[in-house]
């Protein structure tokens, strides 16, 4: 049971791979899974078996060729022995090696009788070969075919014949001596020597010196198309690989050769077994497939190229038509006007019906949309002009704001000091008044912002003298920038009348903007009486909650929360807010505002850094 469960579960998770893949790469797994990988291995079963007969094919003639090595080795041997053994059968011959020669003379002139009587021409007798006689009779005379023993003591041939005690006997050597016994350049021989026992008297043998290059050049001519060595053990005597010289020396079978042996067939040839290799030509898959090209060319062109073809065809109708539909549908969504039909639809099948499905769905979209775009455009107008009422409230609410905040300082000076500065402060109000009252641009300069606020904090200077000191600094690069207005104002009131104004000691106001890699900083610090941790989160709230709902609940701070709605329209609410404050030292807010709400303009006059000490000084 767990085992099917993990099949099912490998299954489904197959299942999945496979939907997200496209159609296309659908059609080509299937064609590798169902037609490359079978045909592949249907071809290489092909060549398997073509190999295999190819290789049973090469043993089959190596076979034939080892045979006919060995009938012509056996019928060269054979003929010799036939003729040795006439020889042998001769009584005169036999009869003449026994006899006791008085003199040389003696010897010459029986010699001769043998010679043209019963001898007879021995190397036409022998095609191609020669045959001496020798005796262990001192009289004889070694010369021509017959010799004493004296002459061939001390020669291999001899040697190893006596030593093996054989009747009959082939040897391969190296000669380097006559009949004679004079020395002479070493030269390949093979010989039948026979011993010459059936009549008594001395004893003596015969030596059939084979045609050595015969032999040799019966298994070159032959024309065989695999080398082939006739060894006995691993001396090479014949090959058709061009070591036939009969002057070299007898070469011996390498490794390199014993390892590429395909037939080994052994003769035997009288007491003395010889070796017939055959080898194996390297056999390579190219070999085979040049030897077969026809009947795998037309494999593969019934098992390869049809299929592709086919398959080109399924695929061009299945994904072509699918490709089309799939554009169609990805134009909906950016279309919302309109939905394009597919033009030309072709065939009847599934795709064709999903593609008049399509069409009959897009006409019946382009109706409903013209039924319901008018309706979407009123409800969007409506929307419009409610925003604006809002907006038109917010607005409203900041001008008694401000307006009465700038007269109590006003007030409060005139009651307190009795002095003529009346005047200047006027100047600064109706600044105010004019930036508050006047809404018919929204949008200005951080230099025009910045202007209204050191027009508010000389304004407080006044009021609260030597207790109030400010700096403004704004980077050149922020000066034209823009932003909603009475923003920074905002917060300076906010930083004089919550922070400075309930403090017994002096203290600052600072104002900076700045920007950095991708936003502009407002920053507004105090060191006034700061905030507890409670109304710090009470503030933090409020200015990233800020909307009109909570400003109609008339909670404090409006201002704040008032600027605060504006800056988040201004910057599709991508600004933020951050709020440092520790009581007893002071409070600090810092806006961010991403670089692409605000755009430069272009403007003279921006203001660097403005500082008013507590003398009142302006630099």
């Amino acid at each position: 049971m767990r085992l099917s469960a993990r099949i099912q579960y490998a299954l489904n998770m197959l299942y999945r791979k496979l939907d997200d893949f496209s159609l296309k790469k659908k059609l080509f797994l299937m064609y590798i899974v169902c037609v490359i990988l079978p045909m592949t291995m249907l071809d290489g079963l092909l060549l398997t078996t073509l190999l295999n007969m190819e290789t049973r094919r090469q043993e089959d003639e190596m076979q034939d060729v080892s045979n006919a090595v060995k009938y012509t080795i056996g019928q060269k041997f054979d003929d010799a022995v036939f003729i040795t053994k006439d020889f042998w059968m001769n009584s005169t011959i036999n009869d003449f090696l026994n006899t006791q020669f008085s003199s040389p003379y003696d010897f010459y002139v029986r010699y001769s009788e043998i010679k043209n009587n019963s001898f007879g021409d021995v190397s036409t007798i022998a095609r191609g070969a020669t045959l001496h006689f020798y005796a262990d009779n001192d009289t004889i005379i070694a010369g021509g075919e017959f010799g004493n023993y004296n002459s061939i003591r001390n020669q291999k041939w001899f040697k190893d014949f006596i030593d093996s005690g054989l009747l009959l006997k082939i040897s391969a050597y190296i000669s380097d001596t006559d009949e004679q016994g004079n020395r002479r350049n070493p030269v390949r021989a093979i010989s039948i020597i026979r011993k010459m026992n059936w009549s008594p008297g001395c004893d003596k043998l015969m030596k059939l010196d084979l045609d050595y290059s015969g032999i040799e050049n019966a298994i070159l001519n032959a024309d065989f198309n695999y080398a082939v060595y006739v060894c006995s053990g691993d001396t090479i005597l014949f090959s058709n690989q061009g070591n036939t010289s009969k002057d070299a020396p007898f070469d011996t079978l390498t490794q390199k050769e014993r390892d590429k042996i395909g037939i080994k067939q052994s003769i035997q040839l009288y007491s003395k077994q010889y070796d017939i290799y055959v080898l194996k030509k390297d056999l390579s898959i190219m070999q085979v497939v040049q030897n077969n090209a026809m009947l795998i060319t037309i494999t593969i062109a019934f098992s390869l190229l049809v299929p592709i073809a086919f398959m080109y065809l399924i695929n061009r109708s299945f994904t072509y038509r699918l490709t089309k539909l799939s554009k169609h549908l990805a134009t909906v969504g950016r279309n919302e006007g309109h939905i394009e039909k597919i033009p030309d639809i072709r065939g009847h099948d599934e795709i064709g019906e999903l593609m008049h499905s399509y069409n009959r769905m897009a006409v019946r979209i382009n109706e409903l949309i013209h039924v319901v775009y008018k309706r979407r455009l009123e409800e969007q107008a409506a929307h419009i002009a409610r925003q604006r009422a809002e907006l038109l409230a917010l607005q409203s609410q900041i001008n008694p704001h401000f307006l009465f905040n700038a007269l109590e300082s006003i007030r409060m000076h005139s009651v307190i000091r009795h002095e003529d500065e009346t005047a200047d402060m006027i100047c600064k109000l109706s600044l105010m008044m004019r930036s508050s009252v006047e809404w018919s641009q929204d949008i200005i300069t951080v230099a025009e912002e910045i202007r209204f606020a050191e027009a508010y904090l000389q304004l407080q200077k006044y009021r609260f003298g030597d207790q109030l000191s400010y700096r403004i600094h704004v980077d050149p690069d922020c000066a034209n920038r823009n932003i909603p207005k009475l923003t920074i104002v905002t917060f300076v009131e906010n930083a004089c009348v919550h922070g400075i104004e309930s403090k017994t000691s002096p203290g600052w106001v600072f104002v900076d903007v700045s920007s950095s890699e991708d936003e502009m900083i407002l920053e507004v610090e105090d060191t006034g009486i700061g905030m507890s941790e409670a109304e710090l989160k009470v503030m933090l709230d409020n200015m990233n909650h800020a909307s009109v709902e909570r400003l109609r609940q008339k909670g404090s701070r409006i201002g704040v929360m008032n600027a605060c709605v504006r800056l988040k329209s201004f910057s599709q609410n991508q600004c933020r807010f951050y709020v440092e404050s520790e009581e007893g030292i002071g409070t600090t807010v810092s806006i961010h505002i991403p670089l692409k709400f605000v755009q430069a303009q272009k403007t003279e006059g921006t203001p660097g850094t403005i500082e008013n000490s507590e003398k009142g000084e302006e630099n």
